[in-house]
Parts: C-alpha cells; structure tokens; sequence
C-alpha cells in the first residue's frame, strides 16, 4: 500500500515541479511529460533541482513515511492538501517537511502559476485498499458571486498499475 502511495504522491508532485519551473521560464513549455523527468533526467540536463536521482529520494522517502504512518494508525490513512489543520493535511505536511519546495505547493499561500485548472486530493489507504480523490477546478469566481466548480474524480489504485475511476462534477 505505501508503494502505491508514494508513487501517487511522487508523480502528482513532480508534475507540481514541472508546472512551476515551466511558469518561471525554465523548464520547456512542449516537454512536460513525467518521463522527461523520470527517463531522460531533463532537470538534471538543465542543471534544475529536479533530477531523476532527486525524484528517486523523494519517492524513498515517502514509501518509508506512509509505511510507517500507515502501521502506527493500523493501517489506515488519510493524506491531502485542501484543509489546512486538520490531521490528513497535517500528516501530509509532516510527510513533506525535509523538502520545502513541495511544502510550500501544499500551503494556503501558493498558488498554481500557470496552471489554469489546479488539482487538489486525498489520498487514503485503509482495508488493503489505495483511494485517491482528485478535484480538478473547472470554473472560479474570483468576486464570489457563485460557486467554484470541481471535477471530481475518485480513483482505486492497483498493484497492476490499472486504476478504477469514477468522474463527476460538483459544485
């Protein structure tokens, strides 16, 4: 269950890595693909923190928190970056906490530069099973006049990499 966490949450962040550099010009609009990271080391060609080795650390990293996380809350838990105090978002924050760039994109004060349609989750893990709930804005109203609309997606993640989803949208 960890591995299947760790590469959610490594993918979902290195695609959060790809989005900012690009948004700051130094990453290449049309090679945003994660093999660019993950098979040709492009951060590492571009001498950027966000090489293949680094991603490779990070996912170690996380495999080991969410094994040890998940066994201390017997085997069950909850991770996401929508609520700021409560416990998910705070296990999620504590997860992170050795890489301040990725922190920061989980924080209340960032936002998704260049990204038209951010994407926020909750990641859970409980009875054997990896569930990720994914919410994708697809219209907002910035003077608040009505209600943001999300693209909900909930997603089972299997061993086999195949995944279950159910799609809908919701105010």
């Amino acid at each position: 269950m960890a591995r299947l966490g760790a590469k959610y949450l490594t993918e979902y962040f290195a695609k959060k890595y790809i989005d900012s550099e690009v948004a700051e010009g130094r990453w290449p609009r049309h090679l945003t693909d994660l093999s660019f990271i993950f098979e040709e080391d492009l951060g590492k060609i571009l001498q950027l923190k966000g090489t293949k080795e680094f991603f490779a650390d990070f996912y170690n990293h996380l495999y080991s928190a969410i094994a040890t996380l998940t066994d201390k809350y017997d085997g069950h838990l909850i991770l996401t970056d929508q609520k700021a105090g409560d416990l998910a978002f705070n296990n999620l924050k504590r997860i992170l906490s050795g890489y301040p760039t990725f922190e920061r994109m989980i924080t209340s004060g960032y936002l998704d530069k260049g990204s038209n349609k951010p994407k926020k989750f909750t990641l859970e893990i409980k009875g054997g099973i990896v569930k990720v709930n994914e919410n994708v804005l697809i219209d907002h109203d910035p003077y608040g006049e009505w209600s943001d609309t999300y693209k909900k997606t909930e997603i089972i993640l299997r061993e086999n990499n195949n995944f279950e989803d159910d799609e809908n949208e919701a105010e």
